[in-house]
């Protein structure tokens, strides 16, 4: 056979590979996109709810304090901030763990959790426990009424 009789047929190239379906490679990618998206989403969320928890509860303590300045009622003030105080702590920690708490108890749930302990169960946090109970609870002054205030503030910006 002679170079002219033969027929020569074109170089074949493969087939283009194809964009779909995707390497095990890059599915694998996707879903720890999707899993590390959804948990931030849900950690920001959370801070987010935290932090209006925060805000809300600053907001309805310094209510709190505005309404005694005219009402000159501690023992309204008193149990209004140890109820507010105790909602937050619900919202922060166990259920279990801050509903039984009561008097020193309490008191000492509320310095644990507080960086500078021993503002509540030894300083003007003390007014918070069983002693807001006492019928004769004699009115704050400013300076102590600051000073309460001042320390449920910090209370609720370190939860």
């Amino acid at each position: 056979m002679t170079l002219s009789k033969m027929e020569l047929h074109d170089i074949q190239l493969p087939n283009p590979v194809s964009i779909w379906p995707p390497a095990p490679g890059w599915w694998l990618l996707f879903i720890l996109t999707v899993a590390v998206l959804f948990l931030l989403g849900r950690t920001l969320s959370r801070r987010y709810q935290k932090a209006a928890d925060k805000r809300s509860a600053l907001k309805i303590s310094q209510q709190l304090f505005q309404r005694y300045q005219s009402h000159q009622d501690s023992h309204v003030l008193l149990n209004e901030l140890s109820k507010l105080l105790r909602r937050l702590a619900v919202q922060r920690f166990s259920k279990h763990q801050v509903a039984r708490l009561h008097g020193q108890a309490w008191l000492a749930f509320l310095d644990d959790t507080l960086p500078k302990s021993g503002l509540f169960t030894q300083g003007i946090g003390q007014l918070l426990g069983d002693s807001r109970y006492q019928p004769e609870q004699a009115e704050l002054s400013q300076n102590q009424m600051m000073e309460l205030q001042n320390l449920v503030k910090s209370w609720i910006k370190a939860q």
